[in-house]
């Protein structure tokens, strides 16, 4: 073992580091990743040890200033998850020529880090992906940009945001990192996104070739999208789609998750990004948009850019307390807390590596929950919408009547 595996968050530094390729990643029998050491290779140099984040920990700071903000390019803002900000961000540093990394979503590798090279490829790294993103695919690239002294935009959960700054630690090169942390629930190992939609493929009896979880032309439905690019599957987040409710309701995270080092108020990069979720008031002019981000200013670099993106004129941001913008964000307080059946999934998937049996055994009380409310809502839904247009129309002619 490297790490404890309760600490293990599955970066593959390790992996790309080790100088006799002796470390492997294989899953556990609950389809997560750790890493595994061919016994007969290894020189026990202690190189893996010495550069992992979770033996090394990253010092975090408090945010000292923060944001609601969104982009100001309305095609930007509507295909975003929130505000725009992650894709003004990766803008920024493709414009000064910076190495930039952000993940995308591949049906076959899953969620995969890769480096953006022009400003053609940003929408494939826009919008959210809950599941593992495999940042190894990437480690070489980022390397080779530390030996050739180039700057590099890093945009990543802090967990892997950690780990590549511990890369730019071993060559002296951390003024050449500019790193963006994003505010984390949890992921999940790729091998239960990877089983849910073979499932749905089946009983759709159609192939899927683009995912979406929070794409905002489906009012953040999880969206399945055929060869076509028509949607045939989608779901709310507290609906009956078993992977977004396992997600949401802590079941099926990976087990580092549980014991988050960085779900606190302390952050690691540059700048933090995040949903605007607060219960701030705004000002009129942002309360109308329907997207907005939460920025974190951490450091001076990051101070530096959220000014170059207001003065280029690229954002509109509106100074918010720090205390007050984090204030019922829960990755800022704590790590997620395990769902009461975490113990039976486990022991479930164990038996029988069924993610979908797995999870429906330890959802009965939140599905049968959401059955029987389901109809309630709908005719609640309805009724609000005729009561609010005629009470509209009731406003309209008693004021045309006081007129009179």
């Amino acid at each position: 073992m490297i790490c404890e595996k309760k600490s293990c968050t599955g970066c593959k530094l390790c992996f790309s580091i080790c100088p006799k390729k002796c470390i492997s990643f294989k899953e556990d029998t609950l389809g997560a990743i750790y890493p595994v050491i061919d016994k007969e290779k290894c020189v026990n140099c202690g190189l893996c040890k010495k550069v992992c984040p979770s033996l090394n920990k990253n010092i975090g700071r408090e945010s000292f200033a923060a944001y609601a903000a969104y982009s100001n390019d309305l095609i930007v803002r509507n295909k975003g998850a929130s505000g725009g900000i992650a894709r003004e961000l990766y803008y920024y540093a493709l414009k000064l020529k910076y190495s930039t990394y952000g993940v995308v979503f591949d049906c076959n590798k899953g969620a995969i880090y890769k480096k953006i090279t022009n400003i053609s490829e940003l929408d494939c790294v826009q919008n959210s992906k809950y599941v593992y993103s495999d940042l190894g695919c990437c480690l070489d690239d980022i390397k080779n940009d530390i030996l050739n002294n180039k700057h590099v935009l890093f945009i990543g959960l802090p967990c892997q945001v950690s780990a590549v700054k511990m890369l730019f630690k071993r060559y002296k090169k951390e003024k050449n990192l500019i790193s963006v942390d994003i505010v984390c629930h949890g992921v999940i190992p790729k091998t239960y996104l990877a089983q849910h939609i073979m499932f749905l493929e089946r009983k759709y009896k159609k192939q899927v070739k683009k995912i979406s979880f929070r794409n905002p032309d489906s009012k953040y439905y999880f969206c399945l999208y055929d060869e076509n690019d028509n949607c045939f599957y989608k779901k709310k987040p507290n609906e009956s789609d078993l992977y977004y409710r396992g997600f949401m309701n802590n079941l099926i995270l990976r087990e580092n998750c549980y014991n988050c080092y960085y779900a606190n108020k302390k952050r690691i990069s540059d700048i933090t990004i995040g949903d605007y979720d607060t219960k701030n008031e705004l000002p009129m002019s942002l309360e109308e948009k329907k997207q907005i981000s939460l920025v974190l200013v951490n450091t001076e670099i990051g101070e530096n850019i959220i000014n170059y993106l207001m003065e280029k004129e690229r954002i509109t941001i509106v100074k918010q307390m720090v205390d007050d913008a984090i204030r019922f964000n829960k990755a800022f307080h704590k790590p997620a807390n395990k769902h009461s059946n975490r113990l039976n999934f486990e022991n479930y998937y164990k038996e029988t590596s069924d993610f979908e049996f797995s999870v429906k055994k330890c959802l009965v009380r939140e599905m049968l929950i959401y059955k029987i409310m389901f109809v309630p809502n709908c005719l609640k839904i309805i009724f609000l919408k005729l009561f609010t247009k005629n009470f509209k129309n009731s406003v309209k002619k008693i004021i045309r009547n006081l007129r009179c």
